[in-house]
């Protein structure tokens, strides 16, 4: 599919359509040839801010679980709702 959208040389709705179906690689690419730096930076800030998000909630709760294992059930609490507010 997105070689058929890039085959059309519309890079910029090429790169729209692959966003809207999740292809971040795929619409990073269209903006690449169509030499669209902005909607790519763009892009790029939104996987990693996406991903920044994710690793902040895996690590909130890894150390729920450490609180939680050693007892401190208000560092637990802390960092469950830490998770919760950022997912």
């Amino acid at each position: 599919m997105e070689d058929l959208l890039l085959a059309g040389g519309d890079y910029a709705t090429a790169g729209e359509a692959l966003e809207s179906i999740g292809d971040s690689q795929g619409a990073a690419r269209a903006y690449t040839y169509g030499g669209l730096v902005e909607p790519m930076e763009a892009l790029l800030a939104r996987d990693q801010a996406e991903l920044d998000r994710e690793r902040t909630v895996r690590d909130a709760f890894a150390d729920y679980e450490m609180h939680l294992r050693m007892g401190d059930r208000d560092a637990a609490r802390a960092d469950l709702e830490q998770c919760i507010a950022t997912a």
